[in-house]
Parts: C-alpha cells; structure tokens; sequence
C-alpha cells in the first residue's frame, strides 16, 4: 500500500507530461499535414537532370 503514495503521484506527472507534449505538438503546428508526407513516398520522380555535367564536384 505505501507504493501507491508513490505511483499515484508519478502517474499523474507523466500524464500531465504526457499531455502538455500533445498540447503543445497540435499547437506547434506539428500535426496540420497528415496526408502529404505520405503521398510523397510514393510519388516517383524519374526524370533525369537537365544538365548533368553542373553536378557538385568537390575540389
């Protein structure tokens, strides 16, 4: 029964924690795109550069 005294306590901080993270993610604007991230894994780009011979050449 002591250990509660302890495990309430911690459970609450780690749900407020757990809590402000999400408050602050939505508001931080972490979460307004969900679908375009995805999209862009599937989207195939296979054009070939326009100039090839302006790579970055590392002198």
């Amino acid at each position: 029964m002591e250990s509660l005294w302890i495990l309430i306590p911690l459970s609450v901080v780690l749900a407020v924690g757990i809590g402000g993270a999400f408050w602050w993610a939505v508001n931080s604007g972490q979460l307004d795109d969900l679908d375009s991230p995805a999209a862009k894994v599937v989207m195939d780009d296979d054009r070939a550069p326009s100039n090839p011979s302006k790579g970055t050449h590392s002198k």
